[in-house]
């Protein structure tokens, strides 16, 4: 292999490396968040697509109404947030994909405390840990992490994913 390649070979090892840890210095030390806590009356459906990142989902049974305390957590990519209601359906999206033209995704996580109504029908797909507890209605949960459920009265389906 002649000089000329090593050189440019050379150079452009240096160039990642010192792009890498750029981007972990600059992730370590400007990491943001933002938590919101809201309370919808009506809900018989609850929807929740945690994707992307990190994060843990608990939900609780017992409220009168649906209340949602979101925690997200970022550093470079801010995470898409969104809560949808369409009739007695509320939908909870939680996205680390971003919301710029570029998107680094590096310690982002989304977060759900929710309490539900008995009754409540609960669809979660989600990127991390989920615990739901004394829910009595329907359950559809998928995770990648563990997935713990109890106290449930309704039916139940899970999956795991990778």
């Amino acid at each position: 292999m002649s000089r000329a390649r090593w050189r440019v070979g050379g150079s452009v090892f240096t160039v990642a490396v010192l792009l890498v840890g750029t981007l972990v210095a600059v992730s370590s030390t400007s990491r943001r968040s933002v938590e919101s806590t809201v309370t919808y009356a009506g809900v018989r459906r609850l929807v929740v697509e945690n994707t992307g990142g990190s994060g843990t989902l608990a939900v609780r049974g017992g409220g009168t109404r649906v209340t949602v305390h979101r925690r997200a957590s970022w550093s470079l990519s801010r995470p898409r947030l969104a809560a949808r209601r369409s009739g007695d359906t509320l939908t909870l999206t939680g996205d680390c994909l971003g919301d710029g033209v570029i998107t680094v995704r590096v310690n982002c996580a989304v977060s759900y405390e929710i309490d539900v109504p008995p009754g409540t029908r609960l669809v979660a797909a989600t990127a991390g840990r989920v615990d739901v507890t004394g829910v009595t209605g329907p359950l559809d949960v998928t995770a990648p992490g563990p997935i713990t459920i109890t106290g449930a009265r309704g039916p139940v389906s899970t999956r795991t994913r990778r």
